[in-house]
């Protein structure tokens, strides 16, 4: 994982983790099973891009924090705190939730 993304990998620290997963199948018939972290990284998409992110609020699929302007019902995207600091989270009962994490 590299900056607290999911669908990432830190090329510094892990860049042969391909190779190394491979290996651990072959040769020890070890099979890799990822976490994935169900809060999604909120990064400025000024600053630099993240599909996992951008994707998702493209597809509408975050939770939303309710009406946050009482004079125009504005609704906004909820953003919670992990390790990964502020994050977005997935509305599983969103028509195309499934489709986001299967894209």
């Amino acid at each position: 994982m590299s900056d607290y993304k999911d669908f990432t990998v830190d090329q510094q620290n892990f860049g042969d983790l391909g190779e190394y997963l491979k290996d651990l199948k072959t040769t020890n018939k070890i099979k890799f099973i990822p976490i994935i972290d169900a809060g999604i990284a909120q990064r400025n998409e000024k600053v630099e891009e993240y599909s996992a992110y951008d994707s998702g609020v493209d597809m509408d699929v975050f939770i939303k924090s309710g009406a946050s302007n009482f004079y125009t019902n504005e609704v906004r995207q909820f953003t919670g705190q992990d390790w990964a600091g502020d994050s977005a989270y997935v509305n599983f009962r969103a028509d195309n939730a499934t489709l986001y994490w299967t894209t």
